[in-house]
This record gives structure tokens, C-alpha cells and sequence, in this order.
């Protein structure tokens, strides 16, 4: 099934822009409707106490400066994708926190685009934005590095397989970008000491069953001496990867977000976009 609608969130970081053109190139490619989301953030504070009115007019001038704001991201995103004809796009601005808006938002996408966290940005989003919308929104995240360049991603793509649910969540739900790909590579990692057992090498039925929808892959089975995560990020390297798909791991508790050693890892220190399910 092809992605119809591709939600990317808009903030104020310098990265914002090739991060739409990203999406942008997304949409173009599978003639998706393309949604621009500018929560603009709430504003807390206590009463005034001096009872002469200041907290009130500070909260609305700090509500109006919000939405001020977000429509200045959103007007941005429109210039930028209005000259692209694309099938269809839309700006919306939320006045609501940055991380509530974007799950909310995201479950009535086929695919969510945010950006990795740039430590000193001046970006409006939480710098957990990824994982909140990870772990809470039902739908696949393609994270995008701040270093990363505006091509969309998908020509030579890593799947990380080990048979869990993300994983296999991931895989189909990166099949419309699978499909287009020039290059599949399947790699399952192989603990130091550990040994493959004979008969059907592991992976080979995940290769089947992406041949079953018209994506041809090889299958990699890789003894690494070091951690998953960082095995990960080199073997893509090695690749020339431009896209890794794999689970994302982890569970919400309370109101922190924890994460597994992968997943972590790879958010910390992705070099190319990342496509995540949970």
C-alpha cells in the first residue's frame, strides 16, 4: 500500500527547510498529500500575585508571540512547497504542545518526518520529539539527521532484521520506499562467539516474503565484535546506504520515554535518515 499522506513537523531550527524538501521529494514520488504541522506550544504561569493583571497580559502576549510564530513556519512551508505540483498540501498550525500535536497529527498519516535533535538549535520541538512520536503515534517515523542533505532517501536501503515485531513492523511499513529502492540489504548481526547453525541461513525468509512484494534482497549475516547499534551505523556506511529501516525499541513510563541500547544509539548518532517503527 503507498503512502497518501506524509505529515512533516515544522519548527523554527535552521534544518527545518531540507528537512521539508525531504518530504516534499517524498510526496512527489509516491503523488502523496503533504501536511505541514506548526504546533505553536502552550504557555504556563502561575497567578499574579500583585492582583494587578500583569500575569494575564503577559500569558496573551506570550500566546499571540506563539502563534506569530508558528504561521511564520507555516507560511515558510507553503512558499517553499507551493512551485514543487505536488497532488496536494496543506499548513496547519496547532496551538497545542509540540510533542501532543504531532502524535495526534501523525496517526492520520501514512508516514511522519521529523528531525534528529541538534544539540544549540534553535528548534521548538522537544529534543525527544522522535521517540515520543516513536512510541505514541502508530505510525512509522522517518527521522531525518540534522546533517543530513534535502534528497529524499530509499535508492540503497539496510534493513536490520532479528525477527522481532519492530522489526517486522518496520519492514512493512517501509515497503512503498523498499519497492522504489535500487539496492536492499538485510543484515542480521551476529554476536561475538556465536555460530550459524546449518540449514536455511536466517534471514532468507524475510527475503522471500519481500520478493513476494517485488523487492529483490541480499541477505547479510555479520559477526561483530561491537554493539548492535554501532555495528549498525558502520555496516550502512560500508553500504553507502542512504535509508536504515528497522524497529524501534523501547516503552514509555510515565512521562519518560526509554529506550533500548539500538535504538538509542543509532538516534544519538544517525548520519542518514532512519525510518522507525514500534
Amino acid at each position: 500500500m503507498p503512502y497518501r499522506s506524509i505529515l512533516v513537523a515544522l519548527d523554527a531550527g535552521a534544518r527545518c527547510a531540507p528537512r521539508i524538501a525531504l518530504a516534499a521529494q517524498l510526496a512527489a514520488e509516491h503523488d502523496a498529500h503533504l501536511v505541514g504541522l506548526a504546533p505553536t506550544g502552550t504557555v504556563f504561569m502561575p497567578p499574579d500575585p500583585s492582583g494587578g493583571g500583569l500575569g494575564a497580559n503577559y500569558l496573551q502576549l506570550s500566546i499571540d508571540f506563539l502563534r506569530q510564530e508558528a504561521g511564520k513556519q507555516a507560511e515558510r512551508f507553503r512558499a517553499q512547497v507551493a512551485p514543487l505540483g505536488l497532488r496536494s498540501f496543506e499548513a496547519l498550525v496547532d496551538a497545542e504542545d509540540p510533542a501532543p500535536s504531532v502524535i495526534a497529527h501523525a496517526r492520520l498519516a501514512d508516514l511522519v518526518v521529523v528531525g534528529q535533535h541538534e544539540p544549540g538549535s534553535a528548534s521548538s520541538m522537544p529534543p525527544d520529539l522522535p521517540q515520543q512520536v516513536l512510541m505514541d503515534s502508530g505510525r512509522p517515523v522517518l527521522i531525518v539527521p540534522y546533517a543530513a542533505e534535502a534528497a529524499a532517501p530509499g535508492r540503497t536501503v539496510l534493513v536490520a532484521w532479528d525477527r522481532s515485531r519492530e522489526a517486522a513492523r518496520a519492514v512493512s511499513d517501509a515497503l512503498p520506499l523498499l519497492g522504489r529502492a535500487a539496492a536492499v540489504h538485510v543484515v542480521m548481526f551476529l554476536p561475538a562467539g556465536d555460530t550459524d547453525l546449518p540449514g536455511t541461513p536466517p534471514g532468507a525468509d524475510l527475503a522471500q516474503w519481500l520478493a513476494r512484494h517485488g523487492v529483490r534482497a541480499d541477505v547479510a549475516r555479520v559477526p561483530t565484535p561491537i554493539d548492535t547499534g554501532n555495528a549498525l551505523l558502520s555496516h550502512a556506511a560500508d553500504l553507502g546506504a542512504d535509508l536504515i529501516v528497522m524497529g524501534g525499541y523501547g516503552h514509555s513510563r510515565l512521562r519518560e520515554t526509554v529506550l533500548g541500547g539500538v535504538t538509542r544509539t543509532v538516534l544519538r548518532h544517525m548520519t542518514v535518515p532512519v525510518l522507525m517503527s514500534h
